[in-house]
């Protein structure tokens, strides 16, 4: 069931934490974060994405709440996404990120890729 007025999905009467609805996406994604000895990048692919963040499993470790710099190519563009996001939840190679500076043009190209998509939250 959702609640149109806030976004947010809603089960068995409680709101779920999400404030968009997620989608199955796999592409390739490079994560640059930044350290004491530069900048370590680290490649991955994704697990989902939608309009605040996608999840992604990395070939290497973040830390939570350390803000990376992200780039990928959605399916059916040919220009890369570049944007910041900050790593909200952990599980083992498994990340959640949360975009940061996300454009109007970006959300609406996320926006667009997820209208045809049936959500898996």
């Amino acid at each position: 069931m959702n609640d149109t007025t806030s976004g947010r999905s809603v089960q068995a009467g409680k709101p779920d934490a999400r404030h968009f609805p997620r989608y199955r996406v796999d592409v390739r994604v490079l994560v640059k974060a930044r350290r004491e000895q530069g900048v370590a990048e680290l490649r991955g692919r994704s697990t989902d994405i939608s309009e605040g963040g996608m999840g992604v499993t990395l070939g290497g470790e973040l830390n939570a709440g350390e803000v990376v710099e992200m780039e990928f190519t959605l399916p059916l563009t040919r220009q890369p996404l570049h944007l910041r996001a900050a790593v909200r939840r952990r599980n083992g190679l498994n990340y959640g990120l949360e975009f940061l500076t996300l454009s109007p043009l970006q959300r609406d190209a996320i926006k667009r890729l997820c209208d045809p998509l049936i959500a898996i939250d």
